[in-house]
């Protein structure tokens, strides 16, 4: 299938483009090896701001780094910048799936093509290193998604019967409150973008057909 096939060809793009970062297991941002460092840390006493303190950066871009070692990859450089890469695609497929909820297959495509060639053709250090900004980037595509997914549920109501249609948009709404609610654990500065986002799901759920 098209999407399939478009998909594909976006992530094979990205990950040939930065596997050359992702080899090159040395510094290239402090900030990089400092998470490195707190997430070392957490891994022998795992209580967030008892054993590490990482200002603005939330427990949750450091503990993201210890999911590779389940799987028996070492904590370094490379399996950092793994995760920021798994960050990254997964930001641009929320991205892409909202805005086809939101519009059409046509429009998700276009929109899709300009971050993904930043983020795969950028030569900027502060761009594939991995960053306190990757994993709060993808809680807020995630946000992003599950609001177009209330929407969704809006535009198919003659499609389902009043109970059920509820209880999917109250299913929804938890979801989207709790990915919110995580966000300021990633990065503080990342709240007044989640809280637009939470915004507008309350506009939908009060107003739903002055939503979009």
């Amino acid at each position: 299938n098209q999407e399939l096939l478009f998909w594909g060809a976006s992530a094979l793009l990205l990950i040939m483009m930065r596997l050359p970062i992702i080899v090159f297991n040395q510094e290239i941002n402090p900030d990089e090896s400092q998470m490195i460092a707190h997430a070392l840390t957490l891994r022998q006493y795992p209580i967030y701001w008892q054993s590490v303190d990482g200002t603005t950066i939330g427990p949750l871009d450091n503990y993201a780094l210890l999911l590779p070692s389940f799987f028996g990859i070492a904590l370094n450089y490379t399996s950092a910048k793994l995760v920021g890469l798994l960050c990254v695609l997964g930001s641009l497929w929320f991205f892409y799936k909202s805005v086809k909820n939101f519009f059409n297959d046509s429009v998700a495509r276009l929109a899709l093509l300009p971050p993904l060639f930043l983020v795969a053709f950028t030569q900027d250090a502060d761009f594939v290193h991995y960053s306190s900004e990757q994993l709060p980037v993808f809680l807020l595509n995630l946000g992003l998604w599950l609001l177009s997914r209330l929407f969704g549920d809006y535009k198919s109501q003659s499609r389902l019967s009043s109970d059920y249609k509820s209880g999917r948009v109250l299913s929804w709404l938890f979801w989207l409150g709790f990915v919110l609610g995580m966000s300021p654990f990633a990065k503080i500065q990342v709240v007044p973008q989640a809280a637009v986002i939470g915004l507008f799901a309350l506009i939908f759920t009060f107003q739903p057909k002055n939503f979009f």
